[in-house]
């Protein structure tokens, strides 16, 4: 690697990073769109973007890195999701080099939530565990009965912020530059569960990705009437990952996903590994499903 060099990819750096990533990861996003992506204001700490392995002035290869801070069991912690790894050919023996920089950093739990089959030897060897990706898919059903017991939906935006509670109120103001992600708050005053979703198409139905709950008790005690809400905006079933805890009602099935979420952390548990504050969240990846 004597004639590489590994550099911290700066804001400035972001639109020539981006046209690296068009050209040798995938075309599916503009230059502009994986600029925001890595400009969110998750973090008031964020040291970097990632790292660029430069062969003089040209970047050959790329790691990119979203860095969020996150409430876990009541504590601020810095987290940090890794992606968008992707080396030119003739650079591959030296691409673990990047990886290695990202995960030395002090300080941070690190998530891998889209790594690709040819990558997990390498982030086994690097300490990362596995959290196989299991869905609960559920028929939504109408549920006329929500009204009667005082649950009601919510997704104006203002009124979302006066309805839910300080720290949720918080994960939604971060969260509404995306336009593919829909918000929902559940419940009844001063018991309300905050959801994000994005709708999806799966197997040609019209499905509610969901990806993230604030609470999974208040989320078991108001499902009925959330699949009744998103029936009523048109999405046929919800999708949840089983790693939250939830109940699995009747009408669901349990889907194995051959993707699986990663993380290096003696913190995070596997319901802590969030796909929001990621880009889960800051890239439509579902736009072609």
């Amino acid at each position: 690697m004597s004639n590489l060099e590994i550099r911290p990819t700066s804001d400035s750096d972001l639109k020539a990073v981006g046209e690296f990533l068009q050209a040798n990861l995938t075309s599916q996003f503009t230059v502009d769109q994986w600029v925001n992506a890595f400009t969110q204001d998750w973090s008031t700490t964020k040291p970097n973007n990632g790292f660029m392995l430069c062969d003089g002035d040209d970047i050959v290869g790329v790691v990119g890195a979203i860095y969020s801070q996150q409430m876990v069991d009541g504590k601020m912690v810095d987290v940090c999701n890794i992606n968008s790894w992707v080396v030119k050919p003739e650079y591959r023996s030296d691409s673990i080099y990047l990886l290695i920089k990202t995960v030395r950093q002090p300080g941070y739990h690190f998530t891998i939530l889209t790594p690709r089959d040819q990558e997990m030897e390498i982030y086994r060897f690097l300490k990362f565990r596995t959290i196989v990706t299991r869905m609960i898919v559920t028929a939504n059903i109408p549920w006329p009965f929500a009204s009667l017991f005082g649950v009601h939906a919510v997704t104006d935006i203002g009124t979302l912020q006066q309805v839910l509670h300080l720290e949720d109120a918080r994960v939604h103001r971060e969260h509404t530059s995306s336009p593919w992600l829909r918000h929902m708050a559940i419940g009844k005053e001063g018991a309300y569960c905050y959801v994000i979703y994005q709708r999806i198409t799966l197997k040609a139905m019209p499905t509610a990705a969901i990806l993230y709950v604030s609470d999974i008790q208040l989320f078991n005690r108001y499902r009925k009437a959330l699949g009744s809400a998103l029936l009523l905006r048109g999405m046929l079933f919800m999708r949840l990952e089983s790693r939250f805890k939830t109940a699995i009602p009747k009408l669901s099935v349990l889907q194995t996903y051959p993707t699986p979420t990663l993380v290096l952390s003696d913190l995070l548990k596997d319901c802590d590994v969030l796909n929001i504050y990621s880009e889960r969240a800051a890239l439509n990846l579902d736009s072609a499903k």
